[in-house]
């Protein structure tokens, strides 16, 4: 199972799993890449659940409600990462062994709160149009890990609605998506570091939502 792939559905209790409380939690990571947990403080509010995991690839951060990103992270990358959303409850870190590789790059699946996105995307402009892509050019106040710059969109996902999996190839497209189900809780945008070498996209939308979407069994190559 690949690192993009544990973000769609995840199921937690399959997984090496820390679970996190809000505040200080006096874990230190190594300065190599990616980063392994190599102690934790005596009084660390999770010290007997953590030291198990030393030693092992911390590979996966995920915050309830709000974001998942998952990558070979360096330690800085990963305290910051604990320390913005500290305040959160029951956030997750994940764990797998260091002989475990990854090709996937950094994958980031952002929970959109309803409304606007205040984001700024760019397109790259290939020449080969199947290879554009849509990336982050500027983050919204405060949300760098939401809207990583410099990550393309790999994915748009409105719940019970429809599913792009790498076929937006304009900032235009993308923009009227997002203002077309702004009153929809629990968007989502998923965005990777380096393009992927899957197949074709594809769009799919529920059936019980009349649009001008293809039927779920179908795809669109572009």
């Amino acid at each position: 199972m690949d690192d993009a792939t544990l973000l769609q559905g995840i199921d937690y209790n399959k997984l090496d799993v820390l679970v996190l409380p809000t505040g200080d939690l006096g874990l230190h990571f190594s300065d190599t890449v990616p980063g392994e947990i190599v102690r934790a403080d005596e009084e660390s509010p999770i010290y007997e659940s953590s030291v198990q995991f030393i030693g092992r690839i911390a590979f996966h951060v995920s915050v309830p409600n709000t974001i998942d990103i998952c990558g070979a992270f360096d330690n800085m990358t990963l305290d910051t990462i604990l320390t913005t959303y500290s305040n959160i409850p029951n956030r997750k870190l994940i764990f797998k062994n260091s002989s475990d590789s990854s090709n996937q790059g950094i994958v980031t699946t952002t929970v959109l709160p309803t409304g606007p996105v205040n984001a700024s995307f760019r397109s790259s402009r290939g020449l080969i149009k199947s290879r554009t892509r849509i990336y982050v050019e500027r983050s919204p106040p405060n949300m760098n890990f939401e809207f990583p710059v410099g990550h393309f969109v790999k994915k748009v996902i409105i719940p019970n609605r429809l599913e792009l999996d790498g076929g937006i190839r304009t900032t235009k497209m993308l923009r009227q998506t997002l203002d077309r189900f702004a009153d929809v809780e629990g968007r989502k945008i998923v965005f990777q570091k380096k393009n992927s070498r899957r197949g074709p996209p594809t769009t799919t939308a529920a059936k019980s939502v009349k649009t001008k979407w293809v039927p779920l069994e179908q795809s669109v190559e572009h």
